[in-house]
């Protein structure tokens, strides 16, 4: 199966250059960023992601514009993304060192880690030497972790054909296409929140506006407020 998403990343910006590509609404304070822009800011990432030793990826992801281009870009250079939640606010850089170091013994084929740094964006890089040949994930577009409530979190996998049946019912069953707009508070860690908030626009066409989760545990009234502010 071909690595679609890194097609459609080149189509969008090729054929919607000013098309809003996510719009993030984060304390009231709206950030978004273009599919022109997107691709380049992609492509800041090459050094660091387009080398044959770091074919599987640790993400600790936030809701946040940078979290969304690290993930397309590991996509576009066809690097395999772990997903793993990552909240600054509750977060240290040391204890986020620790779980990686737990996560590269357990799993022993990971070899790099990327970190969001809590200011300014700065990406924190974590390294582990016990990489080892993963050709048995080939045809693996992404692998997201269990909560780990129970036992030490799963590393489930999902195939870039599983990924694009879910994305064509989706499509097929809402009635996606470029002119939709998909509003979401769903975590982008969260499987579903990560096929319709990252993946489905991307594949539609469609926009994307996503607020904070802890917005929404905190108020789930202010969705209806955001979804009104994001429409107009």
């Amino acid at each position: 199966m071909t690595n679609f998403i890194r097609e459609r990343i080149i189509d969008n910006a090729e054929k919607f250059p000013n098309k809003i590509a996510v719009r993030i609404i984060y304390e009231n304070n709206i950030h978004e960023i273009t599919y022109s822009r997107l691709i380049n800011r992609i492509k800041q990432y090459k050094e660091l992601l387009n080398d044959n030793s770091s074919r599987l990826v640790v993400l600790f992801l936030s809701t946040d514009i940078e979290s969304y281009i690290l993930i397309y870009s590991c996509f576009y250079y066809g690097v395999i993304p772990l997903i793993q939640t990552y909240n600054p606010k509750d977060s240290s850089y040391e204890l986020l060192k620790g779980k990686f170091k737990k996560l590269s013994e357990y799993y022993s084929d990971i070899s790099l880690g990327l970190i969001l740094g809590h200011e300014h964006n700065n990406i924190y890089t974590l390294t582990n030497s016990n990489y080892e040949n993963i050709n048995k994930l080939k045809d693996v577009g992404l692998i997201q972790l269990s909560s780990g409530t129970t036992d030490f979190p799963k590393a489930i996998k999902t195939s870039f054909k599983a990924l694009e049946n879910n994305l064509l019912k989706c499509k097929k069953n809402w009635m996606v296409n470029e002119n939709s707009k998909i509003f979401s508070w769903l975590p982008i860690s969260h499987c579903f929140g990560f096929l319709t908030g990252v993946l489905l626009p991307l594949y539609t066409s469609s926009e994307v506006t996503i607020i904070n989760p802890k917005d929404f545990y905190e108020n789930p009234n202010i969705w209806l407020k955001k979804i009104g502010r994001a429409s107009c």
